[in-house]
């Protein structure tokens, strides 16, 4: 009703004059009047439309309306195919163990051995083997072991004789080295 326009100017803003915009009050044609800067609303309507005519076109040609390429002998473009592998991939196979004699860690030092042979019985690699032939047989290295070339290193403890070789970077053997980069750990 005429009698309910308190202000004409604000009534032509609002009802008379069609809104080009995306229905956001600040919005015209595409504009935020507040600020200049474009509306990304009306960007995405326009994408949206844009999007809608290439596919409208590709179906006319003939093409896969998503990817705009050929159809393949099945009826289904390669990109499509290749979508439905990647949005519903198979069933994953099962991890198998390494073909070979079985592996395990040594029970002395924790290297990784293979469980053939001796170390079927005892678990131990062949180092530790060794070591545990010389102690258990009460074989203290000799001075004259030194002089022929093998250094005598002490253990992690400093009481244990160790008459292998030392690493080239440091004073002591593998197994040892081992020994004292698990007591930093702990």
């Amino acid at each position: 009703m005429t009698s309910e326009i308190r202000d004409p100017g604000r009534w032509l803003l609002g009802v008379a004059l069609p809104c080009w915009g995306c229905g956001y009050q600040d919005c015209e044609a595409g504009v935020l009047w507040s600020t200049g800067k474009d509306c990304e609303v009306c960007a995405e309507i326009v994408q949206d439309k844009a999007a809608a005519q290439r596919r409208t076109k590709r179906i006319e040609q003939g093409l896969c309306p998503e990817h705009g390429t050929r159809s393949g002998p099945a009826g289904r473009c390669a990109d499509c195919a290749l979508d439905d592998v990647i949005r519903n991939p198979g069933p994953v196979p099962a991890q198998r163990e390494p073909e070979g004699p079985p592996r395990g860690s040594c029970g002395d030092c924790g290297a990784r051995i293979i469980v053939v042979g001796r170390a079927l019985e005892d678990g131990l690699c062949k180092l530790c083997r060794e070591e545990a032939a010389v102690l258990g047989a009460g074989v203290v290295p000799t001075p004259a072991a030194t002089s022929a070339g093998q250094e005598i290193r002490s253990g992690q403890d400093g009481t244990v004789p160790c008459d292998r070789k030392p690493l080239p970077s440091r004073s002591v053997c593998g197994v040892h080295r081992v020994a004292e980069l698990a007591g930093d750990v702990a």
